[in-house]
């Protein structure tokens, strides 16, 4: 999921509240939740917590993503499009926020309503990182 993420997100030729508004979409995008199924997901967790090396390959990934989401978050923040003053714990909480609310759609939202989720938490992530709450 989040390496293909990574390589499609090229953003650097963008003016800094666009990189955000990319950035944001193709987060919680269709094709991003739809990447690989929910149920194959919680195997591999469920299985990761009983082996050692799979356990490691998922703590690299989310490793990986963070690096990337604070690299964006510390530019944005220079840019004065969000307001940080701590990108790696803002990026922590955005990663909960993004893997929260796709386990949650996975069994609450119906499919005619995953456009208006996403949009929702395009809309929360945009708040909680413009505002002073992210620290």
């Amino acid at each position: 999921e989040y390496g293909s993420l990574l390589k499609k997100f090229k953003a650097q030729d963008l003016a800094p509240e666009d990189r955000l508004k990319r950035l944001l979409e193709a987060i919680w995008s269709r094709e991003y939740y739809e990447k690989i199924n929910v149920a194959g997901s919680f195997a591999v967790l469920a299985v990761s917590f009983r082996n050692e090396k799979i356990h490691d390959k998922i703590r690299d990934l989310y490793r990986m993503f963070k690096i990337f989401l604070v690299r964006e978050f510390s530019y944005l923040n220079d840019q004065g499009v969000i307001s940080t003053k701590n990108p790696t714990h803002t990026a922590e909480i955005i990663m909960t926020m993004i893997e929260g609310s796709r386990h949650f759609r996975a069994f609450i939202i119906e499919d005619d309503q995953i456009r208006r989720y996403n949009q929702d938490m395009i809309g929360a992530a945009r708040h909680f990182l413009q505002s002073h709450m992210a620290m």
